[in-house]
């Protein structure tokens, strides 16, 4: 089983669902994680920020996809 990295975090929810889309158009699953309590109280995710996950695997391959 490949584990979980992180490789950005970002303050927008949209800006999160965007860089993800991104990534699946390519054939990367991602994922997205944020202490929002169930995007019921999406102003706690401005403490952490909401992180984009990729598989091990997909590190490199994510990043190059990814515009800085």
């Amino acid at each position: 089983m490949n584990s979980w990295k992180k490789i950005r975090a970002f303050i927008s929810q949209a800006e999160a669902e965007i860089a993800k889309s991104l990534l699946e158009k390519n054939g990367i699953p991602a994922r997205l994680q944020a202490d929002d309590a169930g995007r019921m109280r999406p102003e706690l995710a401005f403490s952490s920020g909401i992180s984009l996950l990729v598989e091990e695997s997909n590190v490199q391959e994510a990043m190059r996809v990814l515009p800085e």
